[in-house]
């Protein structure tokens, strides 16, 4: 049986119902997704009646394609004309059929439903540069306004962030945090104001501990001092340095805990100048729980115009917001958290719109569904209403998923799994590995049982680690992830990174030199897998980030390694790019000496 039966037989015997699929890295989604597509056709459903989103548009083209070359070998291989012309028929609806991004989708639900969601049809959409180009524009016009008008407001802005410049960034920072997460001013305001009171009130809280911790020690060192005949030093600091906090504290009774650097300054210098953690370990204990009571307690200090910053922050956000808004209404366009809005906003509205495409839709399926955020879900929800006509079929997996991105929250595919299985829906967990070979993924599975061994319900739980089974399991013992360790000389001044850039180059230059028989694969016709030699081609490096990319080229370079750069950003850093840009320099100003060089 083939990999891609494997993957699709296991989701194939709930096409009635609402499936949710948990699907592993190398699992087989994608022919999973492709085969219950061809499965809701082969039971009747138009493509029309479908509506498929994917995360990304090349993931849209890959899964149309797919689909496409899975309805030609169907019609090809039917032997009943009807049949053969029903896939005809399919294929070429499929070229209409939605298979998009959320975004391309809200895009096609604005375009239908223009009056209601009071938008031009002909909107153009701006992408994510244009977007922030547009926005800081904006910002930094509105900005310079409100400076300029030198109010209280102006005045707290500046004072407090520093410059013109930072309270443009904080500006724009945060009203992408609010359209991000869909909050309102008055959200952030009321829960910003609610945390800083319950700040407020444990600080008042921590101060009444510490006062009393501090008359439980000076009735433990005055014991201590009476126990001997005659008084250590450090039970006379201990004592002078209680007596001093008691002092500080009383004097400080009434302070509301907003910071004053009068009043904070003697508490810092008391806790700078603690006695000597010497003696009995009672005296030891209490050394520690006081200053680190003392500690938490200073750090719940409010900064003097934090209220008066916040306030002023959000009234800058607003009108710049609106003068953002007014600025793709008269340009024509939306950004992607236009399109998420404005289409819940025409759903929730205008319930015929729901109805219209309740009507028109079988099925819903959605890939990467763990990077979908809160607002993302509410459509969908109201795209497929509540009466159980449309099916969702939704397949992620909470382990892969891009945390916070555009507001992504694994919580929600979790709570979709629990709704679908609330509501009589199958969850199925595909869990077998097709890519990777036993030995790697047996390694995989150890180290990421160990990362992600939290427990439900704590603070820092996210999701499960589910275990990934192998399907190839290659004929050999021989170890599957290599270390490159060595020890560093601390008297070497070299730069680590092209250490480690020059090691890495040098192991692929060795296996592919000596012909090393590391790669596994099953040549055609043969029943199991068998080794060959590396080719460089078979060879990735994966960094963190780009920012040390040029370090890894230059070592690949110096062992002449063919490599390919995949999103690098040094393309205007290249010889060819650079000689270009001199002779542009050059016929715009024929005195550039420095170009011509």
């Amino acid at each position: 049986q083939s990999m891609e039966q494997r993957a699709s037989g296991r989701t194939r015997r709930s096409g009635s119902r609402d499936l949710i699929v948990s699907a592993g890295a190398g699992s087989g989604k994608t022919w999973v997704l492709t085969e219950r597509y061809i499965e809701m056709l082969n039971n009747g459903t138009r493509p029309e009646q479908i509506v498929a989103i994917t995360f990304t548009k090349k993931a849209a083209a890959e899964m149309r394609g797919r689909i496409r070359q899975a309805i030609k070998k169907m019609e090809e291989t039917s032997t009943d004309p009807n049949e053969a012309r029903y896939w005809s028929g399919c294929k070429q609806a499929l070229e209409q059929a939605t298979i998009t991004t959320i975004h391309g989708f809200c895009t096609r639900l604005l375009r239908d439903a223009p009056l209601e969601a009071g938008v031009d049809p002909d909107f153009r959409v701006l992408d994510e540069t244009e977007a922030q180009l547009m926005a800081r524009h904006v910002f930094t016009e509105v900005v310079d306004t409100s400076l300029a008008r030198c109010d209280q407001a102006a005045e707290t802005l500046y004072r407090e962030l520093g410059d013109r410049r930072a309270v443009v960034e904080s500006a724009l920072a945060l009203h992408q945090q609010m359209r991000t997460y869909h909050v309102k001013k008055h959200d952030v305001l009321q829960e910003t104001l609610a945390t800083l009171d319950a700040r407020r009130t444990r600080f008042v809280q921590l101060r009444d501990e510490l006062l009393q911790l501090v008359v439980q020690g000076e009735y433990l060192v005055h014991d201590l001092i009476n126990q001997t005949k005659k008084t250590p030093q450090y039970l006379v600091n201990a004592r002078d340095w209680l007596n001093r906090l008691h002092l500080t504290l009383t004097e400080s009774i009434h302070w509301d805990g907003r910071y004053d650097k009068a009043i904070c300054a003697p508490f810092e210098q008391l806790k700078a100048t603690m006695w000597r953690n010497y003696g009995p370990d009672e005296l030891k204990e209490l050394h520690g729980t006081l200053k680190q009571s003392l500690t938490e307690w200073l750090s719940y200090t409010e900064a003097p115009q934090y209220r008066q910053l916040l306030q002023a922050l959000l009234d800058l956000v607003e009108q710049a917001g609106d003068h953002y808004w007014q600025r793709k209404r008269r340009e024509q366009a939306l950004d992607f958290n236009d399109l998420e809005q404005l289409s819940f906003d025409v759903l929730s509205a205008h319930p015929h719109v729901a109805a219209r495409w309740q009507n028109r839709l079988t099925y819903l399926m959605v890939d990467e569904f763990q990077d979908t955020n809160g607002l993302q879900k509410a459509i969908l929800d109201r795209l497929t209403g509540t009466d159980g006509r449309v099916k969702r079929f939704v397949v992620g997996d909470g382990k892969q998923s891009i945390y916070k991105f555009r507001g992504a929250d694994v919580a929600v595919f979790q709570r979709t799994e629990a709704e679908i299985r609330q509501n009589q829906g199958v969850s199925v967990s595909l869990d077998v590995n097709f890519r990777t070979q036993q030995r790697l993924i047996a390694y995989i599975n150890s180290l990421f049982h160990f990362l992600m061994n939290k427990e439900q319900g704590t603070a820092d739980f996210i999701t499960t680690y589910e275990p990934l089974h192998a399907f190839r399991k290659p004929p050999h013992a021989r170890p599957t992830v290599e270390l490159l360790a060595g020890t560093i000389d601390p008297a070497d001044s070299g730069d680590l990174r092209q250490m480690e850039a020059m090691r890495v180059a040098r192991r692929i230059r060795a296996m592919v030199d000596n012909r090393e028989r590391l790669v596994w694969e099953r040549p055609a016709g043969v029943a199991n897998e068998q080794a060959r030699p590396v080719n460089y081609g078979d060879v990735a490096l994966l960094l963190a980030t780009r920012t040390h990319l040029h370090v890894y080229e230059q070592a690949l370079k110096n062992e002449h390694i063919p490599y390919v750069v995949v999103g690098g950003r040094g393309f205007y850093d290249k010889q060819e790019v650079v000689d270009v840009l001199n002779v542009l320099k050059l016929v715009q100003n024929r005195d550039d000496e420095l170009a011509l060089l």
